[in-house]
């Protein structure tokens, strides 16, 4: 899994540089088995369309890693920060001949979708205005990288993009009873024109008791469904995925 290494290490860096400052920590990673759903479509003079069940797509596991930070002191100009990457890749072989573009594919050709996401998220915590749950508002920043690719003993395909948007992101977390533990919801959306982006979260977390001084593990179980909706002029994959499945996440708070 040597696609990791350069975020974990990225990661690492900012976490420790952030031992400087007055913030709180966590950082973590999660695993996500996930269900895929849609249609890619190659749209060059009309094209054809391929649903995901005729490519042979299967239930995947996902990874994703993230860092947290939150400021000691509540500053209207400070705001607190999430970065995360998550991978996403199906594989499958087609279950009939496929006509993608100018060429026909024959049955059994391995073909894979897969996209790899940044995201950067800047948001505020309004924890008093209801004394039962803590309210984020913010903005997401997401990059993201997309590439399919389809390969018979005749023709090769493959294509990639970037894409780079603004997403609404809120969040809320509920206490349950006295124990530390909380059932936690959270969003992330954009909609305009060509692409159609959201995350829904809905988990239940878990907070250990300090194990080490300064740290302090946590679980969380939860739904995940993610939609992928990219129709760019420029790009003749037209991807329309929806993902859902359930997800396992650990994180070390500092």
């Amino acid at each position: 899994m040597t696609f990791f290494l350069k975020p974990i290490l990225l990661f690492a860096l900012f976490a420790t540089a952030l031992q400087a400052f007055e913030a709180d920590v966590e950082t973590g990673a999660g695993v996500w088995y996930a269900k895929a759903s849609g249609d890619l479509t190659y749209s060059e003079n009309g094209g054809s369309v391929s649903s995901v069940g005729d490519l042979g797509y299967k239930d995947e596991y996902n990874f994703y890693i993230f860092a947290e930070v939150t400021p000691r002191e509540v500053s209207p100009f400070v705001p607190s920060l999430r970065l995360a990457y998550t991978s996403i890749a199906y594989n499958g072989r087609t279950k009939s001949s496929v006509t993608w573009g100018p060429f026909l594919y024959q049955a059994d050709a391995p073909n894979k979708v897969s996209a790899e996401e940044y995201d950067a998220t800047f948001y505020y915590t309004f924890a008093e205005m209801l004394s039962w749950i803590s309210l984020d508002a913010g903005i997401n920043v997401k990059y993201v990288t997309t590439r399919y690719t389809i390969d018979d003993s005749s023709f090769h395909y493959d294509e990639s993009d970037v894409t780079t948007l603004p997403q609404l992101y809120l969040h809320a977390s509920m206490p349950v009873m006295q124990l530390p533990a909380a059932v936690e919801l959270s969003y992330y959306y954009y909609d305009e024109g060509s692409f159609t982006l959201y995350d829904f979260r809905l988990a239940g977390r878990y907070d250990f008791e300090t194990v080490m001084p300064h740290f302090k593990p946590s679980i969380e179980l939860g739904y995940r469904m993610h939609r992928l909706w990219l129709q760019k002029k420029s790009y003749n994959t037209k991807i329309d995925l929806l993902l859902k499945g359930f997800y396992l996440e650990g994180s070390l708070h500092f």
